[in-house]
């Protein structure tokens, strides 16, 4: 196997070689997959026109554009500015950032994995990651993964390296907390992430609990730090705690009309909850207003109607698109299926091996995806939402390849050895 060849011993080659072999791949997608740049008519275009025109987030009637939180609509104002000094498109300046943005995350996959596996394994997973369409959307679309994923990535190697390798600096919790800080203000749904890897310092490291106290604390304070000069501004002109952006009832809404949408294919649905989609479609208005008590009204005029949407936007968060596209969602299905399988084959045989230390990071993975999962079926639920934690199923998708070509070459049974 490629990856078992000397030239992989070193880390620093492996991580090289892994930074060249993801910038070939995205270089594939974007000659290969049909592309989609749409910054003049896209989702951040009011708060990208509003800052290119030197009002920053903020419009001349003094209003805060806070339908989207900051990082993004000022990351791609940049790309327009770079598009004005070196007279090319805003589009070039996003594809370049984009491909080395992923490349980047690509060997955070890596680095993240070496801590609790083995370098093979290790390095499949990252190949498995580059390689992963729903990991290069981001390249061949304007979106908000590729800042997202790296943001969240980066935060969780510091945080597993300082718990394997028991580093306890004070500076690298506040680092890691900023970190967090700027992953939820690029999308609101990593609002609590901090929260997570604070439980996570608490429950796991080695330390006594004043100085866990200490490092959650530090942690929590600094994401808080970040957020704070968009989070008090954008509440105080609301009039209630807004939660990072003022989108999520809009996105709740989108989630539940399903067939009422003109660029959507028609879904099968059920008599009841066809009615009840179509309830919910005329009613945006409560959605602006009074989200909860809404919801809660429904749920009571037609609970198994209520029920059966909740259920299919469980599982439409593995494989849909926004389209509602049938055949681009059954490839969606098989291949999420194929990594999910391989991922419970390598988690069953990783916990049979592995010691107590090493399961709570499985442990820890499976809470973020858990939150993720529920974060995503809350609003639109479509697979490219869930994109951001692929890199922790495709890790022990990895692991699951490996322990099958070793079964296969030693003739073991899948889960027991003789």
């Amino acid at each position: 196997m490629i990856w078992k060849q000397p030239y992989f011993k070193s880390h620093s080659h492996s991580a090289l070689a892994i930074v060249v072999y993801s910038l070939c791949i995205s270089t594939l997608y974007l000659l290969l997959v049909p592309k989609e740049y749409n910054f003049i008519s896209g989702d951040y275009y009011t708060s990208l026109n509003n800052i290119i025109h030197g009002h920053s987030l903020i419009t001349e009637n003094g209003i805060i554009l806070d339908r989207y939180p900051p990082v993004i609509p000022y990351l791609f104002s940049a790309f327009f500015k770079l598009s004005i000094v070196f007279h090319a498109t805003p589009q070039l300046f996003y594809i370049i950032y984009s491909v080395f943005a992923i490349s980047l995350a690509t060997v955070l996959v890596y680095k993240i994995a070496v801590l609790f596996l083995s370098q093979p394994v290790s390095i499949l997973a990252s190949i498995l990651f580059s390689l992963c369409p729903f990991i290069q959307f981001g390249v061949i679309r304007v979106a908000s993964e590729p800042t997202y994923i790296l943001l969240f990535y980066a935060a969780m190697y510091f945080l597993l390296n300082a718990y394997i390798n028991r580093l306890y600096s004070p500076f690298l919790f506040i680092a890691i907390g900023a970190l967090l800080g700027f992953t939820m203000l690029t999308r609101p749904a990593g609002i609590l992430f901090p929260l997570l890897f604070a439980l996570f310092i608490l429950l796991t490291f080695s330390l006594p609990l004043a100085k866990r106290l200490v490092l959650a604390g530090l942690l929590l304070l600094s994401s808080l730090l970040v957020i704070a000069p968009w989070e008090i501004p954008v509440s105080h002109q609301e009039g209630y705690l807004v939660p990072l952006s003022i989108g999520g009832p809009i996105s709740i809404w989108d989630g539940l009309r399903f067939n009422n949408c003109a660029y959507r294919q028609t879904l099968h649905l059920s008599p009841q909850a066809e009615r009840l989609s179509d309830t919910i479609t005329t009613h945006l208005r409560d959605f602006k207003s009074n989200t909860s008590p809404f919801l809660k009204q429904q749920f009571r005029h037609a609970p198994v109607a209520f029920l059966q949407l909740i259920g299919l936007k469980i599982l439409r968060s593995w494989y849909a698109v926004e389209s509602q596209n049938k055949h681009q969602e059954v490839f969606n299905l098989v291949l999420m299926g194929a990594y999910l399988i391989l991922a419970v084959i390598g988690v069953f045989s990783f916990l049979k091996t592995t010691t107590k230390k090493k399961s709570n990071i499985c442990l820890f993975f499976f809470c973020i995806i858990l939150y993720s999962w529920a974060m995503t079926t809350l609003v639109l639920s479509i697979l490219r939402y869930m994109s951001p934690i692929l890199g922790f199923v495709i890790i022990f998708s990895a692991e699951g390849i490996h322990v099958l070509y070793k079964r296969k070459n030693s003739n073991h049974p899948l889960f027991f050895k003789k």
